[in-house]
């Protein structure tokens, strides 16, 4: 790939032992752009080399054949670097604290190649190896001295000197920040006041964005609605205002029937500064509910504690009481009171009692409330293996206790479902309407799938396991099976995408929901469901990659290094962010998951 920045006769020397050479800011902006327009060069020139090659740590150069630690000479890059490191304002895109690629005072760069151990993700090593590999471009804000850039710019031009891979350059930007920022505006990432421009790419807040894009308030229930906790940062697609609000969260106790009751009386109150005008806008009753997963609900009492609350919940939806608990003589409460169920994302700690909900509103047994929920209401949710277990254990009394009992003639007891007995509890993730992310166990597990719909099958590197007549009910082209591609960092996967996107696409055209899945459901079939969002709704991989990593609920999709290149490799040019940017984003999303 070709630099404009590779052969700098044509700028001006600030200094010639080492040389750093001026740029203006709109050589800057095209070779910014000029660079973002090359195509990457193939993953097999590139790697294993990006994976981390220390010559010490035996067990990585082992694993990898690799009997040499030189970086491609196929991989030129451009780092931007801020004086002073403030990058909480006047920050180019891209742009890195010169203490992440130097040695704190020192005349060298990092050597962030892992000593020992063995891994497949080290994104966050990235920025330093790429910088070791790039011309270096250094700036600075209106309140940093020019002096501080040239003196960094002097240093970073030395480390690059006593490099063994010369030939990478040192600018130092002529032009002010304000020429930059009223100039250039497509370069900023943050402006001087320390905002963010419309339509740069945060990738946390990219992804809380598509979180509560996927998690809006949606009504699963008559009067009940599903949906994560108001966020005034992130405007939410609801026009329902909510007369009670109940949070689920993990310090949360199961309240009592006098909780329920003090609950009544704050609404009655409400009620009546309502109709007076005394009643300050937004405010709404509150109560808290354990999380799904809680031990609490193993606690004496407990089931009953999920019944009160599920029967109090439904009447007050449904206005069937204006009194507290346990007296249904009154007048009803008209159309009844709307409420929210929460939790911070929408579908995690709030799964339990809405799945509880629809089990005792709707009279079905906890395997019918998983598809109802998931497949009829299309709400998307998360429920761990003890929810699964317990609410199946007490599905016979949820529905004896549903007022709907005796009008649904349901039997003494729930039927057994093979499908829900065989799961964990969790769904493959929806990813578009027919598109389905998830691991070996939903692909098992056929007749989950066919009561979810789907109908197809693509397989990546780990084939179902179904018996022979479970495979003979499965038309042949209705399956795709990907061979050969391991998730260990060498086997590619790119070459795959044209036939893996063709199979999609044929189901979507017939109407038909096609699971994709590998073992776990986060490194190879999370890459091609990612490709496939790139190409049908049009996004960069920034973009896609956020998107698909919020509609796999709680699980974290992880496609190692080569797979997310091959990503970035396969986007249309120009790329949205360079490379070591975005291993940067992903690497700082997974540190709070990382041991």
């Amino acid at each position: 790939m070709t630099s404009l920045t590779q052969c700098p006769s044509a700028w001006p020397k600030i200094c010639s032992d080492p040389p750093v050479y001026s740029i203006s800011a709109d050589a800057l902006s095209q070779a910014i752009e000029h660079l973002a327009a090359q195509p990457l060069p193939p993953s097999q020139q590139v790697f294993p080399w990006l994976h981390g090659l220390h010559r010490n740590n035996r067990l990585q150069m082992a694993f990898f054949a690799a009997n040499e630690v030189n970086p491609p000479t196929c991989l030129r890059g451009l780092t931007l670097v801020k004086t002073g490191g403030d990058l909480s304002h006047s920050k180019l895109k891209g742009a890195v604290d010169p203490l992440s690629i130097l040695v704190p005072g020192a005349e060298c760069f990092r050597d962030a190649d892992p000593r020992c151990g063995f891994g497949l993700r080290n994104f966050h090593i990235q920025l330093c190896k790429m910088a070791a590999i790039s011309d270096i471009i250094v700036y600075h804000d209106e309140l940093t001295p020019r002096a501080n850039a040239e003196r960094l710019a002097h240093r970073i031009a030395r480390a690059q000197a006593a490099q063994k891979n010369s030939g990478f350059n040192t600018f130092l930007v002529s032009d002010s920040w304000t020429t930059i920022e009223e100039r250039y505006p497509r370069l900023i990432a943050l402006n001087s006041r320390g905002e963010m421009p419309s339509g740069v790419i945060n990738f946390a807040m990219q992804e809380r964005i598509e979180l509560c894009r996927m998690s809006a308030p949606s009504q699963i229930s008559y009067n009940v609605w599903l949906g994560p906790t108001p966020d005034r940062s992130i405007p939410i697609i609801s026009d329902v205002d909510f007369d009670v609000m109940i949070e689920t969260n993990e310090m949360a106790c199961i309240p009592d029937s006098r909780g329920l009751e003090k609950l009544h009386e704050m609404l009655q109150e409400m009620v009546k500064q309502k109709e007076i005008g005394d009643l300050a806008t937004g405010v709404v009753p509150q109560i808290e509910f354990p999380s799904s997963g809680s031990p609490k609900f193993s606690e004496v009492g407990a089931v009953n504690g999920l019944l009160d609350m599920c029967r109090w919940v439904y009447e007050k939806a449904n206005g069937l009481s204006d009194t507290p608990m346990g007296r249904r003589d009154s007048k009803l409460m008209g159309d009844g009171r709307r409420i929210l169920i929460h939790c911070v994302d929408g579908y995690t700690d709030s799964s339990l009692l809405a799945l509880a909900y629809l089990m005792f509103s709707e009279c079905i047994s906890a395997a019918e409330a998983w598809i109802r929920l998931h497949r009829d209401l299309k709400r998307n949710f998360f429920a761990y293996p003890g929810d699964a277990v317990f609410l199946h254990a007490i599905q016979d009394q949820i529905v004896r206790a549903s007022p709907s009992w005796r009008d649904c003639e349901a039997q003494l007891h729930c039927p057994n479902e093979p499908w829900f007995e065989q799961s964990d509890g969790s769904l493959p993730s929806r990813i578009m309407d027919h598109l389905y992310l998830g691991n070996l166990v939903h692909a098992n597990n056929a007749d989950m799938l066919r009561r979810l719909g789907i109908t197809r099958v693509l397989s990546v590197g780990e084939p179902a396991d179904w018996s022979d007549e479970e495979r003979s009910r499965w038309p042949a082209d209705e399956l795709l099976y990907i061979d050969k591609v391991q998730d260990n960092g060498i086997d590619a996967l790119m070459e795959e995408f044209p036939r893996c996107l063709e199979f999609i696409d044929s189901g979507r055209k017939k109407g038909a929901k096609t699971l994709v899945h590998c073992r776990v459901g986060v490194s190879r079939s999370a890459t091609i469901c990612i490709a496939a969002v790139m190409r049908e709704l049009n996004l960069s991989f920034p973009r896609a990659y956020c998107y698909v990593r919020a509609r796999r609920l709680n699980i974290i999709i992880q496609p190692h290094l080569r797979f997310v290149y091959e990503l970035l490799q396969w986007e249309k040019t120009p790329r949205e962010l360079d490379w070591a940017t975005i291993s940067h984003e992903i690497a700082m999303l997974n540190m709070p998951y990382v041991k």
